[in-house]
């Protein structure tokens, strides 16, 4: 809800606060008048004081209204619905609404004051009361008139000028009957001259003034003269029979009509060049207000285009914002979503985990969370987590974009398969001679079993058979376990013993019959949450990587430790080392300085880590080697110290 002052909630805050000062300050004057005036001054002076009072409460009401709309200048528009901002002639038509409505309460407030005047307190006479009643009933048939023409498509100006002009006549015929200008109730004609000051532009409000002007004038003139019947107020002190009216006096009648015709013209001047300067006030936030609707659509059209959704979190992680894309991927309906929820299945950080954390200091995040959702399966997502600034530099909200990466995933767990068949592939001379030397052995002894009919020496060879099958399995299962398909199960890793089967494995290779291995595996070490099979493949194809880069022999060592809640493996060789200018595009896709390499080997190694919230550190000199250090996060409390 706006404060504009076009808005019709804040004319009604206007006009009722208007009717509460006049109601105060005239109630006031009519208890001193009472009770003390009265007593004290004969009555050409109060008829002087009467004058001085409604000069005095016409300055009041229009300083007021002066005040009150340069301390509520326009607010803007409707975050909730932009659309507004632009439909102007709607809001103009609401305008029009607003006014009948309270069309309808000034009929019921004459309704109560015609009550309260003639039958119970005998303010007025009898006699006057089927004129009022003629003139109420004009004005609820007036009000019926205009409440089914306000669709009709008659021009806004032209509906409220017209139902000023009605109420003005109507106005008018009522204080004519009760009291003329005697009757305190004629301030009345200031609220319309507010009202077209508001609504209409300077031109038509300061008619609407001269309009009011004119009646006021016609009817204190026509009272004057006679031409009107006047109507006696018993709130109103009269004279001798000489001037038994005020309404009768030149002077009483000269005065209060040049002074409330001044106050009249006075209110419309500063209203309408306050509401000009609101107007133009409100025309530039309206232009603004447009270019940013214009921009945030054409914001959310490229992000539709692109696949993303978009979240905006609050700082108590309250969605205030999100897009219909991401509503549909995660179930979410209507215009709010609550906070954001905890989803922790599959990942090690998620949405809600990493926006609280950039919350709190700022740093752009970024993650992966797997989520299952009933009938449909399960969805990978990745989520980029950036903080939102206010002018003070100050955290406010949370971006979070969203990107559904299902079928990206199922991309790279084929490229990860077809990956290891190629490691596989490269192993397979070293499988084979691994795997055959001990089968030349089993074949020899059972050959030796069955010429020799010796049970001792049978017996003594069941283990040297039972070895070289143990011997068998132990390769069979590594590269079982290099070839299978991964299926995605996130467990605790022992990150040592996964070092070692990537070793057991490497060594087949052929390349690798002149390389030295070292190691240097620190334990206890704390379990890393993520998929084995994955792991594996990170520390084969760098150790391969190492064997590759000494064609000649060397050495390779495998260190393991722990840092900073994390465990970090290096593997460090003594090759020939990466230039500077490669460095900087090792991870990229499809780059490689071999002949005959892919370029996807470092490339997964990197995504892989990435998803399980690690890191790579590189260090390399030209002929001096590189070490690859592979970060994974680790539980804090139980890294060692």
């Amino acid at each position: 809800m706006t404060s504009d002052h076009g808005d019709p909630i804040a004319v009604s805050s206007l006009l009722l606060l208007s009717a509460a000062v006049v109601a105060a300050f005239f109630g006031a004057y009519q208890l001193l008048e009472t009770y003390v005036l009265r007593h004290r001054f004969d009555e050409p002076t109060l008829q002087m004081l009467h004058t001085i009072r409604g000069i005095t409460g016409s300055v009041l009401v229009a300083a007021f209204v002066a005040y009150y709309m340069v301390r509520h200048p326009t607010a803007g528009f409707n975050e909730r619905d932009p659309a507004s901002v632009i439909d102007r002639q709607k809001r103009q038509i609401e305008h029009v609404r607003w006014f009948v409505q309270m069309r309808w309460v000034a009929a019921a407030f004459a309704l109560a004051l015609i009550v309260i005047a003639v039958p119970l307190t005998s303010i007025l006479a009898v006699d006057h009361l089927p004129q009022l009643l003629v003139w109420l009933v004009i004005l609820i048939g007036a009000n019926i008139f205009f409440a089914s023409q306000i669709d009709s498509g008659v021009a806004v100006d032209t509906q409220i000028i017209t139902q000023v002009v009605v109420d003005l006549i109507i106005l008018t015929g009522l204080l004519n009957a009760s009291g003329g200008i005697e009757n305190p109730l004629s301030i009345a004609y200031l609220f319309h001259v507010i009202i077209a000051g508001i609504l209409l532009p300077r031109k038509k409000a300061i008619g609407v003034a001269l309009a009011a002007s004119g009646f006021f004038c016609v009817l204190a003139m026509g009272e004057l003269f006679e031409l009107l019947p006047h109507s006696t107020m018993m709130l109103f002190p009269h004279g001798p029979n000489g001037h038994p009216h005020a309404a009768h006096n030149v002077l009483f009648v000269t005065g209060h009509t040049v002074s409330f015709v001044g106050v009249m013209l006075l209110t419309a001047y500063f209203t309408t060049l306050v509401s000009d300067r609101l107007h133009r006030s409100e025309n530039e936030l309206e232009d603004a207000a447009r270019t940013a609707v214009l921009d945030r659509r054409r914001l959310e059209g490229v992000i539709d285009a692109a696949g993303l959704g978009i979240i905006v979190v609050g700082r108590d992680l309250t969605v205030e914002w999100f897009n219909q894309r991401v509503a549909h991927w995660l179930g979410w309906s209507g215009e709010s979503a609550g906070k954001l929820p905890h989803l922790h299945e599959g990942s090690s950080a998620c949405l809600a985990c990493l926006t609280t954390a950039t919350m709190a200091d700022g740093q752009k995040r970024e993650g992966e969370a797997r989520i299952r959702f009933n009938g449909n399966g399960t969805r990978f997502f990745r989520y980029v987590a950036s903080p939102v600034r206010d002018s003070d530099g100050q955290i406010v909200q949370v971006a979070d974009v969203v990107e559904d990466v299902t079928e990206r995933k199922a991309l790279e767990t084929e490229a990860l398969h077809a990956s290891r068949l190629s490691v596989l592939g490269q192993l397979a001379a070293g499988v084979a001679h691994e795997i055959g030397n001990p089968l030349s052995s089993l074949h020899a002894r059972l050959q030796l079993m069955k010429r020799r009919n010796d049970p001792e020496f049978a017996h003594d060879s069941l283990d040297i058979l039972q070895t070289q099958i143990d011997r068998i399995g132990h390769i069979v299962r590594g590269v079982s376990n290099l070839a299978r398909k991964s299926g995605e199960s996130w467990t605790a890793i022992d990150v040592n013993a996964v070092v070692e089967e990537a070793l057991g494995l490497v060594k087949f290779d052929k390349r690798a019959a002149n390389v030295e291995f070292e190691r240097d595996l620190r334990a206890p070490l704390p379990k890393v949450h993520g998929i084995r099979e994955q792991v594996l493949q990170v520390f084969i194809n760098f150790l391969l990587n190492a064997v590759e880069s000494m064609p000649e022999g060397g050495r390779a060592r495998v260190a393991s430790f722990a840092r900073d809640h994390s465990v970090c493996v290096s593997v460090s060789d003594s090759g020939t080392g990466i230039d500077e200018s490669i460095r900087a595009r090792l991870f990229e896709p499809f780059f490689t300085t071999k002949p005959d390499g892919t370029g996807l080997g470092l490339s997964i190694c990197y995504s892989l880590v990435h998803a399980h919230g690690g890191s790579i550190e590189v260090c390399s000199e030209k002929d001096k080697g590189s070490c690859f250090t592979v970060v994974l996060p680790a539980p804090a409390e139980i890294v060692p110290a």
